[in-house]
């Protein structure tokens, strides 16, 4: 515990030492910060646009008016 206790007798190999545990550290932090994001997005539902409902009843009318005007002739 003393070395913890005071940074400034750190040799050059423990600073080093150091910054890469803390490298690691932010690393696997961050990642699993943007696994978790990637989880979250999956997880919500796709977008569904809103349709009109009339949409299939004005074809299906047309069609109709289409069959009617063939019927006629």
């Amino acid at each position: 515990m003393e070395i913890w206790s005071n940074p400034a007798n750190w040799t050059t190999v423990q600073w080093m030492a150091v910054c890469i545990m803390a490298f690691v550290i932010v690393a696997i932090l961050v990642m699993v910060h943007r696994l978790l994001t990637i989880i979250k997005i999956s997880r919500t539902q796709p977008y569904k646009p809103n349709l009109r409902r009339l949409r299939t009843s004005d074809i299906a009318r047309k069609e109709s008016r289409a069959a009617d005007d063939k019927t006629e002739k």
